[in-house]
């Protein structure tokens, strides 16, 4: 009698196929971005120099605050304050017009990657192909590309980097308020991926259905004229 653990199980089969798809999906991601790289560096340079603002105006507010209790004047802690703020929207302008450019550079790729892929294949696996699907990894799937090199990598290099910075910034000020912080922001990255998974699972089940749409659409208007005939 043959083992039961010779053949593997289908949930796990399913998980191996799904890991390994991933990881195909994210080597094809990392391909398309990579004429990009200069600037999403730079996009996510600008993200972090814009995150630490809040560092400067969270201490000169702070001090303003304290001068007004001790009746000293405020004013120059104020414009400091005021002053944060300013630098930290020229920041994030500066880096969302960097990371228009990123995200540019990176659609472009995917799109030419994807035409050179098509027209590789054969005249069979171009048949298994519907011009709905055709139409839609070049339209809308290679858009997707756009977030991922004009938000989500510099996004992720300045999550890593400025709440260590602001780490510190904050214990030189407090060590209670460091303690604090260092306790509860770890918390906030688990609550951003439950909700953006959902949320991805739900992107991904809707442009699955348009996509099937599309193709019957192109196929009713090939139809057309047939109908026409009889």
């Amino acid at each position: 009698m043959q083992s039961s653990k010779s053949t593997p199980a289908p949930a796990a089969l399913k998980t191996a196929a799904s890991k390994a798809e991933k990881s195909r999906a994210s080597a094809w991601l990392k391909r398309v971005s990579a004429p990009a790289r200069r600037q999403v560096a730079l996009a996510a340079f600008l993200q972090v120099g814009g995150h630490l603002t809040y560092g400067g105006f969270a201490v000169a507010f702070a001090f303003a605050v304290a001068a007004m209790l001790d009746g000293a004047p405020a004013l120059p802690y104020l414009g400091a304050a005021a002053l944060s703020g300013l630098v930290r929207a020229a920041f994030a302008a500066l880096a969302e017009r960097v990371g228009t450019k990123a995200g540019a550079i990176a659609v472009q790729e995917a799109r030419k990657n994807a035409l050179e892929g098509y027209a590789d294949l054969g005249a069979l696996a171009r048949g298994a192909h519907g011009p709905g699907d055709v139409v839609s990894t070049l339209v809308d799937r290679c858009q997707n590309v756009y977030g991922y090199a004009a938000r989500w990598s510099p996004g992720v290099v300045a999550a890593l980097v400025a709440p260590l910075l602001l780490l510190v910034i904050v214990f030189t000020q407090s060590v209670a308020g460091g303690l604090l912080l260092a306790v509860g922001a770890p918390l906030l990255p688990v609550f951003l991926w439950l909700t953006g998974t959902e949320t991805a699972a739900r992107a991904r089940a809707q442009q699955d259905s348009l996509t099937l749409l599309s193709d019957i659409f192109n196929d009713r208007l090939k139809a057309v004229g047939a109908i026409k005939v009889h």
